[in-house]
């Protein structure tokens, strides 16, 4: 079993910025989200085996900054851990999504997008992370293991660590860029 789980949320990206649903849109972090990633790296303790990162921009920007920051050797790409994709709506401001969304998950955090054209689904999004996380255990045991992803992705992975349902997951406050949650196996 892995002996600590670091599950960060990349830093401030260009196209968050502009008001853009990202999902697999690559996009770069900006100024304030390179400083997100070093601030992340702070709140890390423990001496971590292995990063992995998601294979856009952000999340690998900010995986790479972190494993600079705490001297990681061991750092590798995950597609596992790429962002949900978000279907027709991808690339669209959130105005110009909008008319396309058929149904939201609202919560005291956030309107969360549930259906959309060619939108993947949250249980889909469940099912990649815990056969990713059973790959993981079995290759990293006793290790301590990094994980750059996304927003969604993150609230994803919550649901798998915690044994909560999508929407118990999506109930929890959202992760912010550059947060870092920690769970101890």
């Amino acid at each position: 079993m892995i002996q600590t789980l670091y599950i960060i949320c990349h830093g401030q990206s260009e196209s968050s910025l502009q008001g853009i649903v990202s999902g697999g849109i690559d996009t770069s972090l900006t100024e304030k989200g390179r400083e997100d990633a070093k601030k992340a790296a702070e709140k890390i303790t423990k001496e971590v085996d292995v990063l992995f990162y998601s294979p856009l921009k952000r999340a690998k920007e900010t995986g790479g900054i972190i494993a600079k920051e705490l001297g990681i050797e061991n750092v590798q790409e995950a597609e596992d851990l790429r962002e949900r994709f978000y279907g027709d709506i991808e690339g669209l401001t959130s105005a110009e999504a909008a008319p396309l969304i058929t149904k939201y998950f609202p919560t005291k955090g956030k309107n969360w997008k549930i259906e959309a054209p060619n939108i993947e689904s949250y249980p889909a999004v469940i099912n990649r992370i815990k056969d990713f996380m059973e790959w993981l255990q079995e290759r990293h045991s006793g290790q301590v293991v990094a994980l750059s992803t996304h927003e969604d992705m993150g609230q994803m992975l919550r649901a798998v660590m915690e044994g909560l349902t999508w929407e118990e997951a999506l109930e929890l406050p959202p992760m912010q860029n550059g947060e870092v949650l920690e769970y101890e196996l």
